[in-house]
């Protein structure tokens, strides 16, 4: 339709990360004729954690809260995108804009002033290694103590293997193309697993290697790459095979990506990890999601603030995303840190969000319901050298072994208890405000930090519920999101219990409604909204196990 023109005013949108919401504001926004000049975004997430911090605080004096998205016009504050879509619908919203005008931006408080250079937590381009302020990771063994030239030495050794990787996905991308059409022309499609992993997957003998490293050797010594290899790199594969980098298979030997052999494992970039092992795997995990943040941001539209998710297959930097996420291979759930529960309880989260992006980009988006149960049942990661998929973490780790809500007379969710013993020892109903499956009714992905776990599921259960309940007194209804629904057991006993748990969360008018209801003892009618399973790819590629990565 043709858009309204609009005088200039400036619209500023607090919002984390490629968030749904913050989209569904921006969306009505922009066809009440607001431009991409006037919108001036507050992305949190690319934020250092003291600038987040205060940001979010200067958020919390001017609208009374700390909850994402938070739109303003000029100076006042609006809403989020409950309010502008609501005003959007009444025809208000043009009214609203009209009404304020021009902006004298010097006179704005500082909260809603453009983001500095020092605030930003990667202010310094497109590189992955070392540039994050927020989690600071520990340097490899020796580094220090060796001078700078074995420094040099030790960080090019290291992402020796990404490149190699990368060199033979590269070398061996028409084989796989091949491969993933003869899979799927003998079943290997199939989203239930079976036949894509039956299939031989594209191999490459020795001496094609070697070439396939020499041309990527000779391109990077003429300027035209970024990566010179080691001179033993083109006469010996030993080394690649020892540290997981190739897979041997069959006589004559000729060597396959260890990705390719199971596609369910995320983290199968290399099968072994010999390298740093984190003292701190919760800030590890969150350096997971940091890292792909980085590399999503330059694949996200700025008009529709969707993601293209075969792009960021191809960038150069997710070899290393991937790469790293091998680091979770090491990493025990009971040691260290982890056997405290309030630091398990973070790690996890910050896996399983991290595990559905990086999962869209291998194995592409579920479709339907069918597709979904296939691919949260059975994608994951290895985890201390045991195979876990996002429903293991979902349901068997952070729900305390609670049965998966499709299984109706299932009293826990790990039959094993061996495979139960790393599960919280309670469920934390809060948890659903911090998952996020990929689908856009999901709340926005956060990293969370051991020692902030509690106030963080706080503000993220507070966040959602004020974005998604809605409470109609006059009619005595309460309208609620399909989650507390799907996990009421998780809530409460009863609708009641439910009810209860969301009440103090909420505010204002739709607090005080909701709380004079239950103790006047006239219990809400429960409504349940439609949930938005659509997602922020794109351009999705249906989900299958039988296609190899780019």
């Amino acid at each position: 339709r043709r858009r309204p023109t609009m005088p200039v005013s400036r619209v500023t949108v607090f919002h984390e990360g490629s968030c749904a919401r913050a989209r569904k504001a921006l969306a009505a926004l922009r066809d009440e004729g607001v431009q991409e000049s006037e919108f001036h975004k507050i992305n949190l997430d690319a934020l250092t954690p003291d600038a987040r911090s205060t940001r979010l605080e200067g958020l919390k004096a001017l609208a009374g809260h700390r909850y994402t998205p938070a739109v303003f016009f000029n100076a006042e504050y609006v809403g989020s995108e409950v309010e502008i879509t609501h005003l959007a619908r009444t025809g208000k919203l043009a009214r609203e804009l009209l009404r304020d005008g021009d902006c004298d931006v010097d006179a704005l408080p500082s909260a809603l002033r453009d983001v500095e250079d020092d605030e930003r937590d990667d202010p310094g381009g497109k590189s992955i290694y070392g540039r994050s302020k927020s989690i600071k990771l520990e340097t490899r063994e020796g580094e220090e103590s060796e001078g700078k030239k074995a420094k040099k030495k030790t960080r090019t050794r290291a992402t020796t293997y990404a490149r190699m990787t990368e060199t033979m996905k590269h070398a061996m991308r028409y084989r796989r193309a091949e491969a993933t059409m003869m899979a799927s022309s003998s079943g290997g499609c199939s989203c239930f697993g079976g036949a894509e992993r039956a299939n031989e997957p594209p191999t490459m003998s020795k001496d094609e290697i070697v070439d396939a490293l020499a041309l990527a050797d000779m391109t990077a010594r003429t300027g035209e790459g970024e990566f010179e290899f080691d001179v033993d790199d083109f006469h010996t594969l030993e080394a690649y095979v020892k540290e997981g980098a190739l897979i041997p298979r069959g006589s004559p030997v000729r060597y396959a990506l260890p990705m390719d052999l199971d596609r369910r494992v995320l983290n199968s970039y290399r099968t072994a990890w010999k390298d740093r092992v984190s003292s701190k795997p919760v800030d590890a995990a969150a350096y997971l999601r940091k890292m792909f943040s980085i590399i999503e941001s330059y694949h996200v539209s700025a008009e529709t603030g969707m993601v293209d998710y075969e792009g960021i297959a191809l960038d150069d930097q997710y070899g290393a995303f991937e790469e790293a996420t091998c680091e979770l291979r090491a990493i025990r759930l009971n040691q260290g840190e982890l056997a405290n529960e309030d630091a398990r309880k973070a790690f996890l989260l910050n896996v399983y969000n991290v595990g559905v992006k990086h999962a869209f980009v291998n194995v592409g988006v579920p479709r339907n319901a069918r597709e979904r149960l296939a691919f949260y049942g059975s994608v994951g990661y290895n985890i201390g050298g045991k195979f876990y998929s996002l429903d293991d973490i979902e349901h068997g780790l952070l729900r305390a072994n609670a049965p998966h809500p499709t299984k109706k007379f299932a009293t826990k969710y790990f039959k094993d208890d061996g495979a139960a013993k790393y599960a919280l020892s309670k469920r934390d109903a809060r948890i659903h405000f911090a998952l996020n499956c990929g689908a856009n009714a999901c709340p926005p992905i956060r990293a969370y930090s051991a020692n902030k776990i509690d106030a963080q599921l706080d503000l993220a259960a507070e966040a959602f519920l004020n974005g998604t309940v809605a409470v109609d007194a006059r009619k005595n209804e309460v309208r609620l999101s399909k989650i507390m629904q799907w996990y009421a057991r998780d809530f409460g006993a009863g609708a009641t219990e439910v009810l209860r748990f969301i009440a103090p969360r909420l505010k204002d008018e739709s607090k005080v409604a909701l709380e004079t209801a239950l103790t006047s003892g006239k219990i809400p009618r429960i409504s349940y909204a439609e949930y938005d399973w659509s997602t922020d790819a794109s351009a999705p590629r249906p989900f299958s196990l039988a296609r190899y990565a780019s």
